[in-house]
């Protein structure tokens, strides 16, 4: 048999992912995920369903209720939430949305080069004052 690794390896962190529905979209960057999931009774033997009600991060508020989704686990964000939303899990909606996305980081990042240039010109402006 192979040696056991020493303690101080690195150890692969297996984050957890499931597949749920979207409850609710009324928190700003938040979902609500119903993940349902069967068990056996130990004692009776009867499989029963379990839901989990559990908040996962959407950082562009794009879900909708009903809408299939993935979920994975995260470092915790919040109180409540350390999951984030991986995909939709409609190909063609996350299609869409994967266009949508990608031109509102655009949107965001044009918007801090802005701010950025507007920034430095304000201290240049300052320096420029303090020199004459």
């Amino acid at each position: 048999p192979p040696a056991a690794a020493p303690f101080h390896t690195t150890a692969v962190c297996m984050k957890q992912r499931f597949v749920g529905t979207v409850l609710s979209t009324a928190m700003n960057k938040s979902v609500t995920v119903a993940v349902t999931r069967l068990w056996m009774h130990p004692k009776y033997k009867k499989v029963v369903k379990k839901r989990s009600k559990i908040m996962a991060h959407a950082e562009y508020d794009e879900y909708e209720l009903g809408d299939k989704v993935q979920i994975e686990q995260c470092r915790p964000l919040s109180k409540n939430k350390a999951f984030t939303v991986l995909r939709h899990m409609d190909v063609e909606k996350e299609a869409s949305l994967q266009q949508t996305r990608e031109a509102l980081r655009k949107e965001r990042e044009e918007k801090y080069l802005r701010s950025k240039a507007e920034w430095e010109a304000k201290k240049a402006a300052e320096a420029q004052k303090e020199a004459a």
